[in-house]
């Protein structure tokens, strides 16, 4: 089960990925994709504690914190989401141990994380 688990994540990765290349087309809004990049964290996030990857539901929590409160004028910065996104593929890639918390690598992450979210939102 958790190797499907690991795969959704990839999968979901690939799909944030494809959302960011969206939001820098014309006329695409900001509503859509913001919309969809919580979508596709919260869902992560759930399903990370339910598969027991409370990292993987850690990293989701911080990208759907960070697109939720972004301004109605604000578009998603780049660096902050595919900072989640390369955490999200430490984690799947075996880099980090995502099956627990990720010990002090992934609490470091997570401290990381929520720093460059808070320097973004300023």
């Amino acid at each position: 089960m958790q190797g499907d688990f690991l795969q959704r994540v990839s999968t979901a990765v690939g799909e944030i990925a494809a959302q960011l290349t969206l939001a820098e087309q014309p006329g695409y809004g900001s509503d859509d994709y913001a919309a969809e990049i919580t979508r596709i964290s919260h869902d992560l996030q759930t399903q990370g504690a339910a598969f027991d990857y409370p990292l993987v539901s850690d990293i989701c929590a911080s990208l759907s914190g960070y697109v939720k409160n972004l301004g109605p004028a604000e578009r998603v910065a780049n660096k902050v989401v595919g900072a989640h996104i390369d955490a999200l593929r430490s984690v799947i890639g075996d880099s980090i141990d995502g099956d627990g918390d990720g010990g002090q690598v992934g609490q470091d992450l997570i401290k990381s994380l929520s720093e460059l979210v808070a320097l973004s939102t300023q």
